[in-house]
């Protein structure tokens, strides 16, 4: 009898040094996925921050309150705006390999915004004409921000 109880103490003692084993390996690549995980996001947050944060909250608001101020035509004021989109989605090039998907929904803003601009930087156009023009501009600019507001909060 006594021969079985060792050997079931045994057993039992090596079954739960199995689990131990088992369960710390799986943990531990846990743990290191969970790690990996979170220094990607933090990567991830700092290229975004270095990438828009001065233009999303310093220029880009300076140059709408002048536009949004302005009723006659903006030419210069537009053209700033413009440079300032184009030196976005020249510096968010470095998402085209990193996040394909972000970059053509920004890509395609930024199209659309440069055009608005380029139109509404026309000379020739007419106060009420502007104005319908810079209400576009406007609500591109909040599209924009919607797209960078939402990809920011995936961190």
């Amino acid at each position: 009898m006594e021969f079985f109880t060792t050997n079931w103490n045994d057993l039992i003692t090596i079954v739960l040094a199995l689990a131990t084993i088992v369960i710390s390996v799986v943990l531990g690549k846990k743990g290191f996925f969970l790690t990996k995980k979170s220094t990607e996001i933090t990567l991830n947050k700092d290229f975004f921050e270095k990438i828009f944060f001065d233009f999303i909250i310093v220029k880009l608001p300076e140059s709408l309150t002048k536009l949004e101020a302005t009723s006659e035509n903006g030419s210069v004021i537009c053209d700033e705006v413009n440079e300032i989109i184009n030196s976005i989605l020249t510096k968010a090039v470095f998402y085209k390999y990193f996040d394909e998907d972000f970059y053509n929904k920004l890509l395609e803003v930024c199209t659309k915004l440069d055009e608005e601009l380029v139109t509404a930087a026309d000379d020739r156009l007419r106060s009420h004409t502007f104005i319908k023009h810079r209400t576009e501009i406007v609500r591109l600019i909040n599209e924009l921000y919607k797209i960078l507001k939402d990809h920011y909060s995936k961190f």
